[in-house]
């Protein structure tokens, strides 16, 4: 569509995806349908919504949808524009996650949930925490598993590994929700009130009394796609990351300050053997690379995506 070429390097897709959002159709059934009469309710629809594409907003955030490893999400102006080249990182930690083993994952900065729900999908198996700062990409990451009908992630609010330590903003929610879940069920199913918190979090010794440990859980696998735009970066004032949250894009004046946070915190939480898994701008491998080297990480290794570029490194502990 013409009108979208100024704002759209694929206008003809935008419109495609518009208009079969509209009608309710895939791009199959749009193509079987250009013949067919559209009533004016249908084409005024259409016309509000490339209105707002032409005013520059992302097509995703316009249909509320976007597909991630196959995985139709729902997104909104809260959360990161799930891409193609992250699936890149969940092919790694998927390479790191055998098949038909109880392995522990935990994806930081979940925004849709789109890393945590690819992996929990592949690997039903695996006991995922997904930990986010913002309530509102909680909720939504919340809501695509309840919709795709995964439940084997368990959603916490905090900074990065915070939450792993137990330390999360909605730690006293959930308790007692998981508290008041005890107490409805047959006395023959409750065990201790003690026992009442998480089957997910089991209690280790020297665990609080609070029933938060102090120490933290350990994973298998951590992964994140953290920020890491620079600030003052002129991209962000181009295409459709004018629209998206600044806190789940920039970090700091190198873009480093959150990957710098995740490698300092990340040895506490991983197993023996467990790899820490990342995605990175195309030009801070090498750096990325030093910082783990320094902090102990050995088996440092760095994927490309499809276009050539350097997007993701993994490394392990001892």
């Amino acid at each position: 569509m013409e009108r979208l070429s100024p704002v759209s390097p694929t206008a003809r897709l935008d419109a495609d995806v518009l208009a079969a959002h509209v009608l309710g159709l895939n791009r199959a059934g749009l193509i079987a349908a250009l013949n067919r009469p559209l009533d004016d309710g249908v084409q005024q629809q259409i016309e509000a919504l490339v209105q707002r594409r032409e005013r520059g907003e992302p097509v995703a955030y316009v249909t509320g949808r976007r597909e991630f490893w196959s995985l139709p999400l729902q997104v909104t102006p809260a959360v990161l524009i799930p891409r193609p080249e992250t699936e890149l990182l969940v092919e790694r930690a998927l390479a790191r996650i055998p098949a038909g083993t109880e392995t522990s994952v935990a994806d930081l900065g979940t925004g849709s949930g789109a890393i945590a729900l690819a992996i929990a999908r592949e690997r039903p198996r695996a006991r995922i925490v997904a930990t986010d700062t913002s309530p509102e990409a909680l909720e939504l990451a919340r809501t695509n598993a309840a919709t795709l009908g995964i439940g084997n992630i368990e959603f916490r609010r905090g900074e990065w590994l915070t939450p792993l330590a137990g330390e999360t903003a909605d730690a006293p929610h959930q308790m007692s929700e998981r508290m008041s879940e005890a107490s409805r069920a047959p006395a023959s199913a409750r065990g201790p009130i003690a026992d009442v918190q998480d089957a997910r979090m089991p209690r280790r010794p020297g665990m609080a009394e609070s029933g938060l440990d102090p120490i933290g859980e350990t994973f298998d696998v951590i992964v994140s796609n953290p920020p890491y735009i620079r600030a003052g970066d002129p991209h962000l004032l181009q295409g459709d990351v004018r629209f998206e949250p600044r806190a789940a894009l920039v970090s700091g004046s190198d873009g480093l300050d959150a990957i710098r946070a995740i490698i300092r915190d990340a040895r506490t939480h991983l197993k023996p053997g467990g790899w820490l898994l990342l995605e990175h701008g195309h030009d801070q491998a090498a750096a990325i690379e030093q910082l783990l080297g320094r902090a102990g990480y050995t088996d440092i290794r760095g994927h490309a995506d499809l276009a050539g570029h350097r997007r993701a490194i993994e490394a392990t502990i001892a």
